[in-house]
């Protein structure tokens, strides 16, 4: 019956922040039928919205009602679910949900999906998702290491030729050198042109190393 009630709201779930926190004392097994049917018509709804503020405003409403508790009673994969539902709003919540999970995969493809970059990500954590995860941050340092060969001057060309560096590191440790020659002999070939990168790529062993 309550599932039903859920769906006969259609796509105007105004009422939803007050349903969500109704879950907080509804036992774990009658919540987890109700959650699919309520995150679809978030979907709707947050589709339906045009305004940038009107999208913020329910979505810090509805992270006000789901505190850590109701969380715990709620399926991952829609956890999930909603978070990228509701992007980019709820990327700091997402963020670290991801971070706690130890998902650190999905960390950097969201990094990635929001257009972050290196120089941008809190050093720490970068360097925590390195130790736990050398080889998902691959995407990151690829990502770095394009967008300074295109600032197109000698100091972004040293920074890239340092990502460059670190990537080597990480191919080293999954043994996958031969990956590594291949996307360096294709960076070299598409950069030919740019003799002030292929002579900082020399000046950092990059380039015809034993």
């Amino acid at each position: 019956m309550a599932l039903q009630r859920i769906k006969n709201y259609g796509a105007n779930i105004a009422l939803a922040p007050y349903l969500l926190s109704c879950f907080e004392w509804l036992p774990k097994e009658r919540i987890s039928p109700l959650i699919p049917e309520f995150i679809r018509q978030i979907e709707q709804y947050v589709a339906s919205l045009t305004l940038p503020h009107e999208k913020i405003h329910f979505t810090r409403t509805l992270y006000e009602t789901m505190d850590e508790e109701t969380l715990t009673k709620i399926d991952a994969s829609l956890i999930e679910r909603l978070y990228t539902t509701l992007l980019p709003y709820s990327r700091f919540r997402y963020n670290e949900y991801l971070l706690n999970k130890q998902d650190y995969r999905k960390w950097v493809a969201l990094q990635v999906y929001m257009g972050d970059t290196i120089d941008f990500i809190d050093r720490a954590t970068l360097d925590l998702v390195a130790k736990q995860d050398p080889v998902a941050i691959k995407p990151l340092y690829h990502a770095a290491v394009i967008e300074q060969i295109d600032l197109r001057n000698r100091d972004s060309y040293k920074k890239a030729v340092r990502y460059l560096k670190k990537l080597r590191t990480v191919y080293r440790k999954e043994k996958n050198l031969d990956q590594w020659e291949f996307y360096l002999s294709t960076l070299l070939k598409k950069t030919k042109r740019l003799r002030a990168f292929q002579e900082e790529c020399r000046k950092g062993k990059l380039v015809h190393e034993e």
